[in-house]
């Protein structure tokens, strides 16, 4: 059975208009906003489950990630191409010995680090700093004039730092001056909105996987194999994700399990099970009309 489910995506861009990247955001429904109290680990999954499994993007383009503590911790960001995805770190992370594990095992294999809504506490993030590429900052929210020379005086010359929420013409110059080197906020674009029909997954049986890793069993990959012959939407979601980059001819829950090795398997059904929380919007009149790919 289908459903609705809902992205969306802001551009990144250079002072004079040349497109960066962009980062990839949850949305619940047509409303183009981030729900308030959302569950962070649901809305991470969500996203990466309906925009970056579903949609292609321009290889050359750096597509920005938002990753909460769990699914970091998970090794989550492995399921995705190292050349193209900018891990973001979620402001509210805690800064744990075995996150830092997890960020510099992604710093190995490729992936660039990202500090979303960093506000200029140096020292709370000096663990991070030595090998992060991006501090992103809500300029809205701090006094984001100093951030730049503080990052000089510290020699962390190699971050790059991107002024969020840029509005006005006027602060896209006082950015510019103060040293940033990219720009995302509503003077250049607003979020794109995109719905398209997915699989719908059964929150049941996502629960049922769920508490098989709760109960610290989630290297069963028998069990869990088995819970997931008993939702179509989410074997074809496997078997969609095995497929997506080129046909490598997976039509069985096993052929997946063998071409993704156990490891990612075992990731990509926890991801998976954690997006299928995500509530399911009613459709509007307008969607029951026309689905579009892009609102």
């Amino acid at each position: 059975m289908l459903t609705t489910t809902y992205s969306a995506r802001q551009s990144i861009y250079t002072h004079s208009g040349i497109m960066h990247g962009c980062e990839v955001l949850f949305r619940d429904s047509l409303t183009n906003s981030y729900p308030l109290g959302f569950n962070p680990t649901v809305a991470t999954a969500s996203v990466i489950v309906n925009s970056l499994f579903k949609h292609s993007f321009n290889e050359k383009e750096l597509v920005f990630v938002n990753f909460d503590y769990n699914s970091l911790l998970r090794g989550i960001p492995h399921l995705l191409n190292p050349k193209q995805v900018v891990v973001e770190v979620l402001e509210d992370v805690s800064l744990t010995t075995p996150l830092i594990d997890a960020l510099l095992s992604l710093k190995s294999a490729g992936y660039r680090i990202a500090i979303d809504d960093f506000n200029g506490d140096f020292e709370n993030y000096k663990q991070i700093l030595r090998f992060a590429d991006y501090l992103k900052v809500d300029i809205s929210d701090v006094a984001y004039e100093h951030i730049p020379r503080q990052i000089a005086k510290r020699g962390l010359h190699d971050i790059k730092l991107i002024a969020e929420r840029v509005e006005t013409r006027k602060q896209l110059n006082s950015c510019v001056t103060a040293g940033y080197d990219y720009f995302q906020g509503y003077y250049f674009s607003k979020p794109l909105l995109f719905a398209e029909e997915s699989y719908e997954l059964h929150t049941s049986v996502a629960r049922d996987i769920l508490s098989i890793f709760n109960k610290g069993m989630g290297n069963d990959l028998s069990s869990l194999l088995k819970l997931v012959t008993r939702d179509e939407g989410l074997l074809r979601s496997i078997i969609s994700y095995c497929n997506r980059d080129r046909d490598t001819g997976v039509c069985s829950i096993q052929m997946a399990a063998k071409v993704l090795g156990r490891k990612n398997t075992v990731s990509l059904i926890w991801l998976l099970a954690q997006s299928a929380l995500a509530p399911l919007p009613l459709p509007s009149a307008e969607e029951s009309v026309t689905l579009s790919a892009i609102i």
